[in-house]
């Protein structure tokens, strides 16, 4: 709540309508504001730098990273924005929605399971970072297969899943999830 201005704008970009598709979170996900520490992830990780992504605690490393964005006169609020919008409208268009971040099971051919927070990271975090970086990008035709291809990439297997923890997993998985989108 240090710039009540950036947690409104968080917390209408919790409710856009793709990112919910996508997101598909629980009733409890929802009550613990887990659809707004999903939009900070997105915020905070999709700019830093490979070094930058060194940390102890995912907590301490979220509201250390928030109060720079809160404290910051240089945040582009519209860039952000669109990179956000176009990222959860692209998954929504590609019909992927809520399979994005759910775990594709290679022996029987389709999306299975709940929502996978290192899939959030890879295939979120490296769309919206290619949307900030060229928001003109133009879109792959192979969308789908490079989400479902992710699940048999050695480097995002060894670095998620249950047991990971995130000061392991995400100096592997975001950039993983930037060069898949390049």
């Amino acid at each position: 709540m240090n710039n009540r201005e950036m947690f409104k704008w968080f917390e209408t970009l919790s409710k856009n309508p793709d990112f919910e598709k996508c997101a598909a979170l629980t009733d409890r996900q929802l009550e613990e504001r887990y659809d707004m520490e999903l939009v900070l992830r997105f915020m905070v990780l999709k700019d830093l730098r490979k070094d930058q992504l060194k940390f102890e605690d995912m907590g301490e490393f979220l509201t250390e990273e928030m109060l720079k964005l809160a404290g910051s006169n240089i945040f582009d609020y519209v860039r952000a924005r669109n990179a956000f919008d176009k990222t959860f409208r692209l998954l929504v268009d590609s019909e992927l929605e809520d399979d994005a971040f759910r775990k594709f099971n290679l022996h029987h051919g389709r999306f299975m399971g709940s929502f996978a927070l290192s899939a959030f990271e890879a295939v979120a975090v490296g769309l919206g970072h290619r949307f900030t970086v060229e928001p003109d990008w133009p879109v792959p035709a192979s969308l789908s297969n490079t989400v479902k291809a992710l699940w048999s990439n050695p480097e995002f297997t060894a670095n998620s899943g249950s047991g990971i923890r995130a000061n392991l997993r995400i100096p592997h998985i975001v950039p993983l999830g930037r060069n898949l989108f390049r």
